[in-house]
């Protein structure tokens, strides 16, 4: 199958200065991704307090510590660069049941081009700012063992150093849930290549595997890997293998220099599997522009419509309630109760508008969403960096659906404690 799909666009302009771009605001899922975490540095120690208003059922799309809840996180991390990497972390969050977490934890040691690593933390897989198709920076932590290659190096041999840099991540994780099977596999993979300047593409695939009472074999594994899973009606749907979601993005940031930078940005992750290929997609595409202010001001503008009903995208209407749903495993595609792939989960569609501005130590981030079915969300957060000591976040959020309106309110303290790593 030739994989196609339109890419709409929201068209964003910005009276901005020239001269040179300043540092630019990150966002938050960005620390999520592979090279986000190739950016991370080795050694770090953070606290992080909060007190909020429970934010209810709205939709994580910033991304907030805590899932915009009461509590507290804590790492410290160390090691060496070249050898063995540590770190010990930790959360406690006001929700009911699955409160704490390792999330922060891990270790790591180089292997070939990339490490191996054992950790409990989330991952972004995918181009867009407010929300990974298929596994989202805004998810509760998964603990899993992998290897990744974070860094951009690119292939030594001749004839796959056209692929150009390129980053990837294969994992074998554990989910955590209060429905259906318990002990439930996740197995994922992603690769990231960019062949041409500005250009990068990715594929995604994870597998929903196993879990109490269902098939653990080696056998039902490989059927798994392979794709040979679709059950039809008439068959025996205990000895199905899972539940898999596989797909493809791309961003592009187009080549024409400074003081402003546009991006395009395009998801498409397939709920079945026709031909060994993705087949029934939910979509997502989106642009942004960056630029400098007069005054020094970084901005961020960034757009995105995204469509998690099965097909409706390309056909019009589309298969309701499929998406992120499987009858294997009645929780749903989540961790701790909470959606690993889009916030607002399927079945949706959203336009969706984000500002993001950096002047010195003080960042401000704003979203506003409007869906189908009378959804409407307005998000922001306020964060002021001091120096030598800690930053301070205002987040608010507001949710209207067919349940009704949720409001929510976060007050953070992110304390830096690397003296006392030290």
């Amino acid at each position: 199958m030739t994989f196609s799909f339109r890419c709409r666009v929201a068209a964003l302009t910005l009276g901005l200065a020239g001269g040179a771009l300043a540092a630019e605001p990150e966002l938050p899922r960005e620390t999520y991704t592979l090279s986000g975490r190739d950016a991370e540095p080795v050694a770090r120690a953070e606290l992080i307090l909060a007190a909020a208003a429970d934010p209810g059922r709205s939709p994580n799309f910033l991304a907030l510590p805590l899932a915009g809840r009461s509590g507290a996180a804590a790492s410290i991390a160390g090691g060496n660069a070249d050898g063995l990497r540590w770190s010990l972390g930790g959360s406690l969050q006001d929700q009911p049941g699955r409160r704490a977490d390792l999330e922060g934890s891990g270790l790591s040691y180089p292997f070939g081009p990339g490490r191996l690593y054992a950790s409990v933390e989330r991952r972004h897989w995918g181009p867009s700012p407010f929300g990974s198709l298929i596994l989202d920076g805004a998810a509760r932590a998964l603990p899993a063992v992998g290897w990744r290659k974070t860094s951009g190096e690119a292939f030594d041999l001749p004839v796959l150093k056209w692929l150009g840099p390129w980053r990837t991540d294969l994992f074998a994780g554990r989910l955590s849930n209060d429905v259906g099977p318990s002990a439930v596999k996740l197995l994922g993979w992603r690769v990231e290549i960019e062949p041409w300047r500005g250009v990068v593409l990715g594929g995604s695939r994870v597998l929903q595997w196993g879990g109490e009472g269902r098939p653990q074999t080696l056998g039902s594994l490989a059927r798994a890997i392979l794709g040979i899973d679709n059950f039809e009606a008439n068959m025996d749907r205990s000895l199905e293998p899972g539940n898999q979601l596989a797909g493809f993005d791309a961003r592009w940031t187009l080549p024409w220099g400074e003081p402003l930078r546009f991006t395009l940005n395009g998801q498409a992750i397939g709920e079945d599997e026709a031909g060994h290929m993705p087949s029934r997609y939910v979509v997502s595409g989106g642009g942004e522009v960056a630029g400098t202010l007069a005054d020094g001001t970084a901005l961020r503008v960034f757009g995105e419509l995204a469509d998690t009903q099965i097909d409706r995208w390309f056909r019009g209407s589309g298969f309701a309630g499929s998406a992120y749903h499987h009858p294997l495993y009645p929780a749903g595609y989540v961790q701790r109760n909470q959606p690993l792939a889009y916030p607002a989960g399927g079945d949706v569609r959203i336009a969706s508008l984000g500002l993001a501005a950096q002047r010195g130590p003080t960042r401000l981030l704003l979203m506003l969403h409007r869906g189908d079915e009378g959804r409407r969300g307005l998000a922001g957060e306020l964060r002021r960096a001091f120096d030598g000591g800690p930053a301070v976040a205002l987040a608010a959020t507001e949710w209207h659906d067919a349940l009704g309106r949720e409001r929510g309110l976060q007050v953070r303290v992110e304390i830096p404690l690397e003296r006392l790593r030290d």
